[in-house]
């Protein structure tokens, strides 16, 4: 009988895979996290002794949807090489049928490869007849070149992506790559949306990856926002909610205003505290001396403290110094404690002195 194990692309995502998706998918198979044995449980799983749509099918179906958030469905999809379209009932059925049928899965993985070696081929006929056109026609045939080659591209595009969803990339993978939104006075909805249509590019994450993404990269007010909105349920209706509810034009007095309320808190370093003022100024224009003057006030020290940021000629140099100011601070903090420590010994203990 056929086992995991035998199919290609599976058993190389169980060598490759992290413990903690490996201990997903086990928990799925066998109703734990299990141990260090997972990998080779998994790999002898010769499919669910039960049939699609059975009484046993409906209970383990059941089980799966209380047990499992979408996130660790799409987990176990990436590893067993299966699309994770779809709302998640859909996505546990697909799961659950496919590991009762273990002879399907297999076949849907070859034909998967079979498609990737096709669209190769493919990619590799479109070049040489880009070439080949290219050789043989004049001026008049660029529109049509650049028709061709425009085609090649989406194809390629296409092929990109059907790769990524192969390769078991989820959102653990690229979470370090993607900052949080949570609303907050210091952040620009445009530049994080900027920021993680980037990300995006680069691992040509589909609109349904994007989607699931960016969800779990809201934080605080936005995720809030996202919760009460249940007719959000794609991308693009995710990305014009986020504009629609948090940007917004600012006018000069009111952002001055924000800038020199914006203390430094006791939880962020210098340069930290710096980094969200510029951010809190992409909301509209501030000059560069002006931001660097809200920074120093904004500050909780005394002034002559502060005096080595001053007179700073521009954003560089001025980053620099707030490097060498929180080390100064550092060492200020430390040499304080051992002298409050040494005084508070010689308080209690007057004898000490004589």
């Amino acid at each position: 009988m056929t086992t995991l194990n035998d199919i290609q692309e599976i058993s190389t995502a169980l060598k490759n895979c992290k413990t903690e998706k490996i201990k997903i998918l086990h928990k799925f198979l066998f109703g734990s996290l299990g141990d260090r044995s997972n990998r080779k449980r998994i790999r002898e799983f010769m499919g669910f002794d039960f049939q699609v749509d059975s009484e046993e099918f409906e209970k383990k179906l059941g089980s799966v949807d209380e047990l499992f958030s979408l996130n660790e469905l799409i987990t176990i999809c990436n590893i067993l090489n299966i699309s994770f379209d779809g709302p998640k009932p859909e996505v546990s059925k697909r799961i659950l049928s496919f590991l009762c049928n273990l002879e399907a899965l297999a076949e849907t993985s070859r034909a998967d490869i079979d498609d990737s070696d096709n669209d190769e081929e493919t990619a590799n006929d479109f070049e040489k007849e880009n070439k080949k056109s290219d050789s043989l026609e004049g001026e008049s045939s660029n529109k049509r070149d650049s028709s061709i080659q425009c085609c090649d591209m989406q194809f390629v595009d296409k092929y990109r992506s059907s790769v990524v969803q192969n390769t078991g990339i989820n959102y653990s993978d690229i979470e370090s790559a993607i900052s949080k939104f949570k609303a907050e006075s210091h952040e620009n909805i445009a530049n994080w949306l900027d920021h993680f249509e980037n990300i995006s590019h680069l691992f040509s994450l589909s609109d349904l990856q994007k989607f699931i993404f960016a969800k779990r990269s809201l934080g605080g007010t936005a995720a809030l926002f996202v919760r009460t909105e249940p007719q959000i349920n794609s991308w693009q209706k995710l990305k014009q909610a986020l504009i629609d509810e948090f940007s917004f034009e600012i006018n000069s007095a009111h952002l001055h205003e924000l800038l020199s309320k914006r203390k430094m808190r006791d939880s962020e370093s210098a340069p930290e505290y710096f980094l969200k003022m510029k951010e809190l100024c992409s909301s509209g224009k501030i000059e560069h001396a002006a931001l660097m003057h809200y920074v120093i006030k904004g500050i909780n020290d005394r002034q002559e403290n502060k005096t080595i940021l001053c007179g700073c000629k521009n954003l560089f140099e001025f980053k620099e110094k707030l490097k060498v100011y929180e080390v100064i601070k550092s060492d200020y903090a430390k040499s304080k404690a051992v002298f409050d420590k040494t005084k508070a010994r010689y308080d209690s203990n007057p004898r000490l002195i004589d």
